[in-house]
């Protein structure tokens, strides 16, 4: 499925609109369609409920579909939030970033407050357990794990977030603070965002 950014709200309505003539659920329409993508048409339905102005700032920005999902939120928080996501869109390099897009566009919906812990805090979390015997070998892995998810993916289920916080709470509970500044800054935080 070719995007049309230059034209993006054309692009978008048209393709909503050949959508809704078909009178076909989502999977039928796809299946028919060799070109269509689903996780795109899910996107476009979303946007077409943005005004053509907005829907063509994200179009200028070059937003990858990937993130049309949250600009629909962002719209939804204001001018100020919107034009600041389309600034760090039209910035955005995947290349010599070290967060996903939706991590950044993420950051500045919450207002810095976020829903998931740091991976970088992560990634220390589990081997401190580990070492002070507040955690197994399994329950270490997971901290790894979610760290690698939550870097490449930039969000967690409500699921994970449960896991996590619960495997935080252990080692909060067994008052370990860490051997270096590295690890108590770490800790630290990941306490501050489990309460």
């Amino acid at each position: 499925m070719k995007i049309n950014y230059d034209n993006f709200s054309e692009y978008i309505l048209g393709v909503v609109e050949d959508f809704r003539k078909s009178e076909l659920s989502l999977d039928q329409y796809c299946s028919l369609n060799a070109e269509s993508d689903f996780a795109i048409l899910d996107s476009c339905l979303h946007l077409s409920q943005l005004s053509s102005e907005r829907i063509n700032q994200i179009g200028a920005a070059k937003a990858p579909p990937s993130s049309w999902y949250i600009f629909v939120q962002v719209s939804d928080a204001g001018d100020e939030i919107f034009k600041q996501a389309l600034d760090i869109t039209a910035k955005y390099d995947p290349n010599t970033s070290k967060e996903p897009l939706l991590v950044k566009l993420r950051a500045i919906l919450d207002k810095n407050v976020s829903e998931y812990p740091l991976a970088k805090d992560l990634k220390v979390a589990g081997p401190v357990g580990l070492h002070f015997s507040a955690l197994d070998q399994k329950e270490s892995l997971v901290f790894k794990n979610m760290a690698g998810y939550l870097s490449k993916n930039g969000h967690l289920t409500p699921k994970q977030v449960n896991w996590i916080k619960s495997l935080i709470t252990k080692i909060k509970s067994k008052k370990i603070s860490g051997r270096t500044i590295i690890e108590k800054e770490a800790l630290l935080r990941l306490f501050d965002w489990a309460r």
